[in-house]
């Protein structure tokens, strides 16, 4: 299904009149179509490493979508800027709600639609999972006329799979797709450095260093919270063995008071007989 709209992302977006700060990933998508898998795949990475110091900060970004996207490309490499970083990931969001065109609430998450209370970084995980989806498709897996026909399917109906509308899309990418797509934030990837490294198969030579760069920062997230855990595991074992010795001392003072008895009484002194 692979033809003249399989899209490459230019390398140099300046020589063809692109501004300088770069080139607006909504323009790349409605000028393009659908991008060569290589090329979405570099997308979402050079996106995921954008949001990963964010994400470990605590925050989401709670509104991605490619207008809130901008690829900038140097001699030095590729990176996406991302714009409206830095939102609290523990309070709601009501995106959508007023303002919001088709194309951002094509990117909204189902927990978002419901105006959930917790909107955090898997929100944003969901969002990538559209722009994935987006980039080898053509356009985002829920569309309509309007916001409510649009929320309306992100809610209730499950996503057109992919391969199904360009089955050159490998399985294993496919699959990659719709976890993001999960509509239970803990059904889906749990960090942007899991993202990256389920997409590790399919990311380009011109994107490999910033995929290393994340997950090598998500291995070292994890396992300074994986030896947090331990320290806070070992801490509360001390204070369980310190416990049970206190228990012990006072048991065995209590058989020793026990087998003790009761204390003997003096015996009484005779009285000497009075001298007549």
């Amino acid at each position: 299904m692979d033809g003249p709209h399989d899209a490459t992302i230019d390398r140099n977006p300046a020589a063809n009149g692109a501004p300088p700060n770069g080139l607006s990933v909504a323009e790349l998508l409605a000028t393009q179509g659908h991008l060569a898998v290589p090329e979405a795949v570099e997308l979402v990475v050079l996106a995921c490493e954008s949001l990963h110091p964010v994400h470990l900060r605590g925050a989401a970004h709670r509104a991605l979508s490619p207008v809130k996207l901008r690829l900038i490309r140097q001699t030095s490499g590729a990176e996406v800027e991302v714009l409206g970083l830095g939102e609290p990931a523990s309070t709601g969001s009501s995106a959508g709600r007023s303002g919001t065109t088709p194309d951002e609430a094509a990117y909204l998450a189902p927990e978002q639609v419901r105006a959930n209370k917790t909107i955090d970084r898997r929100t944003d995980i969901w969002a990538l999972g559209v722009l994935l989806y987006h980039g080898l498709v053509g356009c985002p897996p829920f569309t309509g006329s309007d916001f409510r026909s649009i929320t309306g399917k992100i809610l209730i109906d499950e996503p057109p799979r992919p391969r199904r509308l360009r089955d050159t899309i490998p399985a294993e990418l496919e699959a990659i797709v719709l976890r993001c797509l999960e509509k239970t934030p803990s059904h889906r990837y749990q960090s942007v450095a899991d993202l990256v490294q389920a997409l590790l198969p399919f990311v380009p030579e011109s994107a490999r260093a910033n995929a290393e760069r994340v997950t090598m920062a998500g291995r070292t997230t994890a396992h300074g919270n994986g030896a947090a855990r331990a320290a806070a595991g070992q801490a509360r074992r001390r204070v369980v063995i310190a416990l049970v010795l206190v228990g012990l001392v006072l048991l065995v003072l209590t058989l020793a008071l026990t087998q003790r008895g009761p204390p003997v009484a003096a015996p009484n002194a005779t009285p000497k007989p009075s001298s007549s």
